[in-house]
């Protein structure tokens, strides 16, 4: 429904109306509004990263949604850290916005990495904590420039209409996400089941030996193909959601960036 509605609201705003709510020409008179308005839908589809983790760690793992959202709010800690260490080096002059960009969008995969990886149904709650932490930092560093390389590109006159669109790129790729990535999780499932059913068929001696230990019960292990199946589509969606999150770094490219050292410049 969104792929339809965006288009046609675009539409009607740039060449029906004569007085547009959003005028979205000011994209091609200001690169960094574009360039930051797309890596914003990027790093809300990445949000769907949260979605994913607690699903995972109450389906999987057994986790209370209290003890999920408190592991998910754990990197808020490092989060806080971050900015301000972005902001440090930017304004220091040590790095430039891409720069600092760039590293936390590497941090950022790897952490979600991480998770993809650790994500399995006997996984301990705590091998989370130091991933989460590192997943923060990175996180908070990436996203601190971002409002900067808008906000500095934007002439006073249009500065509210530049942020607001800003910020409004971040819930749209949220949106998509949710309806993409729960298509693929899914459809992931659905594979997943189907593999793992093909090799309980062909492994029949260690089916028969679990069904004569269980006096005839297969319930268990269907449950337990079930569970495997879901973990592995989690992981799989987490591990795609680290290959988004580094379509940043060509984007970021496109940015008009004062170099560190170097006197201001109109951006």
């Amino acid at each position: 429904m969104l792929a339809v509605a965006l288009p046609a609201f675009i539409l009607y705003e740039v060449v029906v109306t004569r007085e547009p709510h959003v005028d979205f020409r000011m994209f091609a008179s200001h690169r960094n509004l574009s360039v930051g308005a797309i890596i914003n839908i990027a790093i809300g589809a990445v949000g769907y990263s949260v979605t994913v983790f607690v699903a995972y760690l109450e389906a999987e793992i057994g986790a209370t949604p209290t003890l999920a959202g408190a592991l998910v709010l754990v990197r808020l800690a490092t989060y806080a850290i971050g900015v301000p260490a972005a902001f440090l080096l930017i304004t220091s002059r040590r790095l430039d916005i891409r720069a600092v960009v760039i590293i936390g969008v590497l941090g950022s995969a790897v952490g979600l990495a991480g998770f993809s990886n650790s994500m399995t149904t006997t996984a301990d709650l705590n091998a989370f904590i130091g991933l989460s932490l590192l997943y923060g930092f990175f996180f908070g560093m990436m996203n601190q420039p971002l409002g900067a390389l808008v906000i500095g590109s934007m002439p006073l006159p249009l500065l509210a209409a530049g942020v607001s669109i800003y910020k409004l790129s971040s819930p749209i790729g949220l949106m998509i996400a949710t309806g993409g990535m729960q298509a693929v999780l899914d459809h992931r499932v659905a594979s997943f089941r189907s593999a793992i059913a093909g090799d309980i068929a062909l492994g029949r001696a260690a089916v028969d030996r679990y069904v004569q230990l269980h006096h005839g019960n297969v319930s268990g292990l269907a449950a337990i193909a079930a569970a495997q199946a879901q973990t592995l589509a989690y992981a799989s969606v987490t591990l795609l959601l680290a290959l988004i999150i580094l379509v940043v770094i060509p984007i970021v490219f496109f940015a008009r960036v004062q170099k560190p050292g170097a006197p201001p410049a109109n951006v």
